[in-house]
């Protein structure tokens, strides 16, 4: 069966990477790399149908917030504009109120996999999974 794509070039990018819109402070939602952890606070429990603007005015209440992004399963990542302002702002927005519920925020840690209640990242164990432990 023929290649849907012509062998000399590559394939073209996964369709579950999506890129960001082209306007400020805007992120598309889907998954992304973080280009600054130091600086973007993880966000879970977050409410189905909140947006990258939810978000956005909600946190830049509490510090020089520069961008957000839903990712999946509940999930968020706001970047600031400091590391400082972003661990300020992991504090003061755990707990806060957001649409039907409260959300629940941490420092992005570099690698580490995240949890909320309502699924998606586990974070830590699992180092010896499918080893017949």
């Amino acid at each position: 069966r023929p290649l849907p794509f012509p062998p000399s070039r590559p394939p073209p990018p996964c369709a579950a990477r999506r890129l960001p819109p082209d306007r400020p402070g805007a992120m598309a939602k889907g998954w992304a790399k973080i280009s600054a952890p130091e600086r973007t606070v993880w966000v879970g429990q977050v409410p189905d149908g909140i947006t990258y603007q939810d978000l956005l005015v909600l946190a830049q209440k509490v510090g020089n917030a520069k961008w957000a992004q839903v990712l999946s399963k509940g999930t968020a990542a706001i970047g600031f504009a400091t590391a400082e302002d972003a661990a300020t702002a992991a504090v003061a927005l755990d707990g806060a109120q957001i649409g039907t519920g409260s959300i629940v925020t941490d420092k992005w840690a570099a690698g580490e996999k995240k949890t909320s209640s309502k699924g998606g990242w586990s974070k830590g164990g699992g180092g010896n999974w499918g080893k017949g432990d």
